[in-house]
């Protein structure tokens, strides 16, 4: 997304601010610390660096294009910032104090906001700005906000910014911050790269997270440093010229740094050919079908039943026994395994369907299992569910739905089942259990940070859980067109088959689904009994 500058070309001018920030160096570890933000906040569409002001941040609020306009304020002095100082004009000229200024960015066709950085504090009278936008609904700040507008008012009568916006307005809109001398910013900055990497399941020596934060300092200086006036698109840094400046970096210090993983992170295998697929965002709907294909004029029925064993040990394992080996190669793992079977009474075939949605979504997905099911709970209270995290940059998104493999040749009755097993899965008392066993069985450390972690709260909204949930569905079924054999076009017959499958599927599912995501996946396969004997062979069983 290209988001064009707060820059006024009739009035741009160098004269000022590019000249005179040179030096301003803690004014770059602020506009750092926004870089940083536009990694983790997905509201956070891009940083500019003297444009609109010192610092201009633009969000996307729900829909709504806001600008906020950051002031950095490095005088010293001993006392704290007070209301006659910010209110103070320069030689009693109209527009010239800190609030008027400020007040005056409000000059583009966006939504305002306003922010002060200050080395030195406030007194009690501004006091109320310090105070987090989520708590300024609570009545006694209300209040204290509502007092300060009237005395700002006072101050400075009739005074309003270009778009409209009045004094009062100005002060509900504004959020002063003191984060306090340059080097505590730096420090806080490289602490937040550290964990960046922590979440990641990367260790930094101090050293690296110093020279990486380095670079990350270089990028606000140098946009603060570009002309206005000939390149005001370099004084820009949008959300994905710094996710790929971030990836990129990243890479490179993983391959420098190999302390640890975490354990769903290492680069999973590949065996599925993509098939077909079809996306439908107006109705929240899409298929993927996967072929696991011919070789030598065979269908792979061994080499797939194998390929699903390796997963079993996510399915079987807690994560705290997963990270002390070297995860889904490790064939330790599958004697570890077949033991935890022997303790449960398990359905082969459903857990074989499980084993293939787990791999298609952390290969193709680069998913992470919300909690290891068949490890927590008793076969008898086991609903053999499959849950998962999807990362997404605009917010991460909780995958939970069912899987089977079928040989009945009642297609329509298969289908009118898994529709109702669907249905189910969007009642409250359903999701509520759901997430329970989430809370009690998770083991987050073993895991990459996630947006979902106020979803995952004991007392969190159910509405904002629904909000994120995708409903995954898989069916394996014993395909007419692998039971004749190979072809040349076997693959485009199949794409027809699992076309019109889809169709069938789509057709069954329930009105209460309407407005939750459902991705359909279906897997063409031959001769379901024979694969499900050679997967419990694979697994020792």
């Amino acid at each position: 997304m290209n988001i064009k500058p707060l820059v006024d070309p009739y009035a741009a001018s160098d004269a000022g601010g590019v000249k005179a920030r040179q030096g301003f160096t803690f004014q770059d570890h602020i506009a750092a610390s926004f870089l940083l933000d536009l990694l983790s906040d997905p509201a956070l569409l891009q940083v500019e660096c003297e444009t609109g002001d010192d610092i201009a941040l633009r969000w996307d609020r729900n829909g709504t294009e806001v600008s906020e306009y950051v002031q950095v304020k490095i005088t010293d002095g001993d006392s704290n910032w007070n209301l006659t100082e910010i209110c103070g004009r320069t030689v009693k000229r109209v527009g010239t104090s800190l609030v008027e200024t400020s007040l005056g960015t409000d000059k583009f066709p966006s939504e305002a906001l306003f922010r002060f950085v200050s080395k030195r504090g406030v007194n009690h009278t501004l006091r109320p700005l310090t105070i987090p936008r989520d708590r300024r609904f609570e009545p006694h700040v209300v209040d204290a906000l509502t007092k300060l507008g009237t005395q700002v008012s006072n101050k400075l009568r009739r005074v309003t910014s270009p778009n409209g916006k009045t004094l009062p307005d100005w002060v509900q809109a504004c959020l002063w911050e003191v984060p306090g001398e340059k080097q505590a910013v730096q420090q806080k900055n490289i602490n937040r790269i550290h964990r960046l990497f922590e979440s990641e399941g990367e260790a930094m020596f101090p050293s690296a997270a110093e020279k990486i934060y380095e670079g990350l300092v270089t990028i606000a200086r140098n946009a603060g440093d570009e002309s206005m006036v000939d390149h005001a698109a370099k004084k820009v840094i949008p959300k994905q010229a710094m996710t790929d400046w971030w990836n990129a970096t990243f890479k490179e210090a993983r391959r420098l740094n190999r302390a640890f993983l975490k354990i769903y992170q290492v680069q999973t295998p590949n065996f599925f050919a993509p098939l077909h697929e079809v996306q439908e965002p107006a109705i929240r709907r899409s298929l993927a079908s996967y072929d696991a294909e011919f070789d030598d004029g065979e269908w792979r029925n061994l080499e797939l039943a194998k390929y699903l064993a390796r997963w079993i040990p996510e399915l079987i394992l807690p994560p705290r026994i997963l990270a002390q080996c070297s995860h889904l190669q490790a064939h330790d793992l599958v004697a570890r395994t077949s033991q935890a079977l022997k303790d449960k009474s398990i359905d082969y075939e459903d857990l074989l369907s499980q084993a293939m949605l787990h791999a298609i979504l952390r290969h193709h997905y680069s998913s992470e299992p919300t909690l290891c099911k068949l490890h927590s709970v008793s076969s008898s209270q086991s609903d053999c569910m499959n849950g998962h995290v999807v990362f997404d940059p605009a917010g991460d998104q909780l995958w939970l739905g069912h899987a089977l493999i079928t040989v009945s040749d009642n297609w329509d009755g298969v289908i009118t089942l898994l529709a109702s097993k669907l249905d189910a899965l969007v009642q409250r008392d359903f999701l509520r259990r759901e997430r329970d066993l989430i809370l009690q069985f998770r083991e987050p450390q073993y895991q990459r940070e996630t947006t979902l972690t106020k979803v995952f709260q004991e007392f969190a909204k159910l509405d904002d859980l629904i909000r994120v949930l995708n409903i995954p569905v898989l069916v394996a079924y014993d395909s007419s067109v692998l039971e004749a054999g190979f072809a040349v076009d076997y693959a485009e017959k199949l794409k027809t088959e699992v076309a019109h499958s889809y169709l069938d599927l789509k057709s069954k599912l329930s009105s209460r689904l309407a407005d939750i995501q459902v991705h359909v996946f279906l897997v063409p396969i031959y001769d379901s009994v024979q694969l499900t004997e050679n997967f419990k062979l694979s697994l020792g069983s």
